[in-house]
């Protein structure tokens, strides 16, 4: 093979190798705008319309229910957010529908007020990354999805719970978490919500900061006492630039603590980290 046809087979596997790269980069880029869709309309699903009915799992119950026994789950909820004067999110979420027409992994929803966080939460029953890699419709790559991993119950029944999602330079998914690097935010958006099958949870967000991009669940044994109350003693002790932690709250043993989690920007081994009580 003399040089002259060497070059065309080097310029023709060029030219293929890049069609190829180039398809393969085209359907990853229509599965993430596919993925964002998808979401993207979930969400708008969800919000309440204001002639329809509520459901009765959710926490819109009727202004003035007449309780001539225990209150409902649904009626303590709406009357802790009266007393807190907590505006009701106005969603309605079919958990039943999602989980079959969408992913079977999807068991709770969570939403941010003024924020763009307003999805639903997954965990994969055997592979704790697979959400990282993988959109709602299994197809693999970003934006991937908010989850949880193995090493949380799905009933937010643990002492702390770590919610999981990546930091999209178009805004999606976590990336809204860095807003309350701005004190203003934070100040101005005490709580964020999670729905579940059984209703809806309120967490007061107590602080927002930078952390290690230690994994929390296998560093810390939050069941022991003593790791739970040091690990939470350093939050309140931070004092790092953009950090925030809301005054007059104290965390003790008996709290329900979630941490939603994402990457910072050109600093790969940090996390930013908001860490919500539960409201009993």
């Amino acid at each position: 093979m003399n040089n002259k046809t060497l070059y065309k087979v080097i310029i023709t596997v060029c030219i293929v190798v890049g069609i190829v790269a180039g398809a393969m980069f085209a359907k990853q880029l229509s599965d993430r705008r596919n993925a964002e869709k998808t979401l993207s309309e979930l969400s708008e699903s969800t919000t309440a319309k204001a002639e329809g009915a509520p459901k009765a799992a959710q926490v819109n119950v009727p202004a003035t229910p007449e309780v001539t026994e225990e209150p409902t789950g649904a009626e303590k909820t709406k009357l802790l957010m009266e007393k807190l004067g907590i505006e009701d999110p106005g969603k309605e979420i079919d958990f039943d529908s999602l989980r079959e027409e969408k992913n079977e992994d999807i068991y709770s929803w969570l939403y941010i007020p003024g924020s763009v966080i307003d999805y639903p939460v997954l965990q994969h029953p055997t592979d704790n990354a697979y959400y990282l890699h993988h959109n709602i419709d299994n197809s693999a790559g970003y934006p991937g999805c908010i989850y949880s991993e193995l090493y949380n119950s799905k009933d937010y029944s643990d002492r702390v719970t770590v919610l999981y999602g990546h930091n999209m330079r178009n805004g999606t998914m976590f990336a809204d978490l860095h807003l309350f690097e701005d004190e203003e935010y934070f100040e101005n958006t005490p709580y964020f919500f999670i729905y579940t099958p059984e209703g809806l949870n309120i967490y007061e967000i107590f602080a927002a900061f930078e952390h290690t991009d230690e994994h929390l669940m296998m560093k810390h044994d939050f069941k022991v006492d003593y790791e739970f109350e040091q690990f939470f003693k350093m939050i309140k002790d931070t004092r790092q630039m953009n950090s925030h932690v809301r005054d007059g709250i104290e965390i003790n043993t008996e709290d329900k603590i979630v941490i939603l989690s994402t990457c910072v920007t050109g600093r790969d081994n940090h996390r930013y980290l908001v860490v919500g009580r539960l409201v009993e």
